[in-house]
């Protein structure tokens, strides 16, 4: 699965810039870089980890910089099997492995340690969802104006304790960005529905995906979802004034025991709509 967008992600996290003026305190924690870590699993798709570093307050934002090439990188699970991953290019901080070699089992608990010179270990954990959510509809309408929309709906599962959902709906040739989908989600009935307007175009059919995932990597999503609304629509349509009003602050989620990031999982149920 291509995941184009974790490049805008790492960006985002391992950099910072405001267009507003303001006397802070920073505390030690954030002097040094801290391990960026953005790692996902689900059964059958190969295992790929991204490990960077972040910024410290005050230094030039290079991104080039951030990349760590030299990181130590372990999976292990409950059981006691353990796989240490290698890069996949000299060149790109990616870490992966088959999963031939260490295979992703749903309800299954893995544990994540990232190392690197003169950096602070971090760890993580993620527990696979036992079941995925399916659809139970699925379908494209026609908008008075003649547009296009989709609309799907789910029942929830039995423990959503832990789990959230995402949708993607999107031509067979193109990437899934796994870490947004969050539009127009809605709880309702026992289940959920989702209505969006979308671009059909021409050639292959269109795909809805249905992820269930875990509660963390969808807190996470958001969060993701909501910066990347705020450099849009702020900051490339010049909005500075609406900015420098903006007193709000966009909450930090991370599971990354003394670093930066997420360590999820999920499943996945797609749907072909012609």
């Amino acid at each position: 699965m291509k995941r184009s967008i974790l490049t805008l992600l790492l960006g985002l996290l391992v950099s910072f810039s405001c267009v507003r003026q303001e006397i802070i305190d920073i505390d030690g924690e954030h002097i040094s870089p801290k391990l960026v870590v953005l790692a996902y699993l689900t059964p059958g798709d190969s295992i790929r980890i991204f490990v960077n570093k972040s910024i410290p307050f005050g230094n030039p934002v290079d991104p080039v910089h951030t990349d760590v090439l030299n990181a130590t990188v372990i999976l292990r699970n409950d059981a006691g099997a353990k796989q240490q991953l290698d890069l996949s290019i000299p060149s790109i901080p990616i870490y992966t492995c088959s999963q031939e070699d260490f295979p992703v089992i749903q309800g299954q608990t893995y544990h994540l340690t990232v190392s690197a010179p003169d950096m602070t270990t971090v760890t993580a954990r993620t527990t696979v969802p036992e079941r995925a959510a399916t659809w139970k509809s699925a379908t494209i309408s026609q908008t008075n104006d003649g547009g296009n929309q989709f609309s799907g709906s789910w029942d929830a599962l039995l423990d959503e304790q832990d789990i959230d959902y995402g949708v993607f709906v999107y031509r067979s040739a193109e990437p899934q960005d796994l870490l947004f989908g969050n539009e127009s989600i809605i709880p309702k009935s026992g289940g959920y529905t989702v209505e969006r307007v979308v671009y059909t175009g021409t050639g292959s059919s269109l795909e809805a995906v249905l992820v269930t995932r875990t509660k963390m990597l969808g807190n996470f999503s958001k969060m993701a979802e909501l910066t990347r609304e705020m450099e849009m629509y702020y900051s490339d349509a010049r909005f500075y004034e609406i900015i420098s009003g903006f007193k709000g602050v966009i909450p930090q989620f991370s599971n990354i025991e003394n670093g930066l990031g997420v360590f999820g999982s999920y499943l996945l149920h797609t749907k072909a709509i012609n």
